[in-house]
């Protein structure tokens, strides 16, 4: 499966925003009516929270203030990597502007980043990119995996990202490019934590917010 997410900027003073009655379809194409459209069949949408704007620039877009905006899309198997003994293939890939060098969480399967209720992670930052996954719950089996990217993200630049995750290795593309990363493990990995959790658009949980 894939997870396609994108960002645009708006700029206030040429493009109207919207900030009511907003929802987000995961395979968005176009604005109408309230609601961020989609072409998927699969009706997943996601719920705007805390003041996530949509501009019609380019199209369409929403942006994140970096405080406590996010997206939250209920639980849906879709997203669920794991068949409860090891890891599934999935790619993930979307559109992203930060506006900080500091970055953010571009999407997480999480709860307020607790090490309990935690499955997986996609990070940007102006020098890196990066997808962690994690294991289990706590105690002796905590663990996890991270494959992690050093790149050259300037703040207001649009970037694409494509992580393919074959279940045990990954491929992380940044801008069409494949990038060279390197692979951490600790604790005790074998599978990312099969949860019931949302999926989180720009921030780790509630926590970890994203700014673009």
């Amino acid at each position: 499966p894939q997870i396609r997410v994108g960002w645009r900027a708006f700029v206030p003073s040429v493009y109207p925003l919207v900030t009511s009655n907003m929802v987000m379809n995961l395979d968005a194409q176009y604005y109408a009516s309230g609601t961020w459209m989609g072409t998927s069949s699969t009706s997943l949408n996601a719920t705007l929270n805390n003041g996530v704007v949509f501009s019609n620039e380019a199209g369409g877009c929403m942006y994140f203030d970096g405080y406590d905006d996010h997206a939250l899309v209920p639980y849906s198997s879709q997203f669920e990597f794991t068949n409860g003994t090891s890891d599934l293939p999935f790619t993930m890939m979307g559109w992203f502007r930060m506006y900080d060098t500091k970055g953010g969480p571009i999407i997480s399967k999480s709860d307020n980043g607790n090490a309990a209720y935690l499955s997986y992670a996609i990070n940007a930052s102006s020098t890196s990119l990066s997808m962690t996954l994690y294991n289990n719950a706590n105690g002796a089996n905590y663990g996890g995996r991270q494959f992690a990217a050093s790149a050259s993200i300037a703040p207001g630049t649009w970037c694409h990202y494509a992580i393919s995750y074959t279940g045990s290795t990954a491929s992380l593309y940044l801008n069409g490019s494949l990038v060279s990363h390197t692979t951490g493990t600790w604790g005790s990995y074998t599978r990312m934590n099969p949860t019931s959790l949302p999926i989180y658009i720009g921030s780790f949980g509630t926590n970890g917010v994203w700014h673009g």
